[in-house]
């Protein structure tokens, strides 16, 4: 809920998620930027700059203005930098996600946020285990083999639980659908060229890490 004449600066969605708004009542008023580079290094200097004047709307590049209505649903693309006004008293319904045609601009956001030093509060939770877990759903969709692996003694309590003839692993990873799961692809997998760009970022992105910051999940003791 929000009341009227309130106003959010401009800012970006934690992790560059992307980001989907319901308005139920009421009327809301977006400003909205592109994340190109210029723009995401504009934003930057204007984050830092304490005494800034004017509005952030008039400096970048393809800014625009859209209003939503009652019963109006808008979807933000992935790192777009927006500002919203609340024109009446409103209930609205929102929801932010990551998706994997999108990585290069969710980490470049990723970047942003860690020039500003912004708290770990206001970023996307386990960032950067995430991306372990997503390097490996590629590495599993396109040769069929996973580097999950369970600590010995889930695997034993998992075997206690549901029969000795069962993958843990398998198991953890499609519970009750083990059949189903990713097995050696008969045919060429085809990925697009931002799943192709993303899985550099994210290789890319994980080699900056200084060791301590790596975070590699307990599930994947051998990266």
């Amino acid at each position: 809920m929000s009341v009227a004449n309130s106003f959010m600066d401009f800012h970006l969605s934690f992790g560059g998620t992307s980001m989907w708004f319901y308005v139920l009542r009421g009327h809301k008023v977006f400003w909205l930027a592109p994340p190109t580079d210029k723009n995401l290094l504009m934003y930057e200097d204007w984050v830092k700059n304490k005494d800034r004047q004017g509005f952030f709307g008039d400096l970048a590049e393809g800014c625009c203005r859209l209003d939503i209505p009652a019963g109006a649903t808008m979807l933000l693309p992935a790192g777009w930098i927006h500002a919203a006004f609340t024109a009446k008293d409103s209930v609205v319904f929102s929801g932010s996600f990551l998706h994997s045609f999108a990585i290069e601009k969710q980490l470049k956001v990723c970047y942003v946020e860690e020039t500003l030093g912004t708290m770990e509060r206001f970023r996307f939770p386990f960032y950067t285990e995430l991306l372990w877990y997503v390097l490996d759903r590629f590495v599993t969709c396109l040769t069929g083999k996973s580097y999950l692996d369970l600590p010995e003694e889930e695997k034993r309590r998992m075997r206690l639980e549901k029969g000795e003839n069962i993958d843990p692993n398998k198991e953890f990873v499609n519970p009750g659908l083990t059949e189903q799961a990713p097995v050696v692809p008969s045919e060429h997998v085809h990925l697009t060229q931002a799943e192709l760009h993303g899985l550099k970022y994210i290789i890319m992105y994980l080699q900056t890490r200084p060791l301590e910051a790596m975070d590699v999940p307990v599930l994947i003791p051998d990266p």
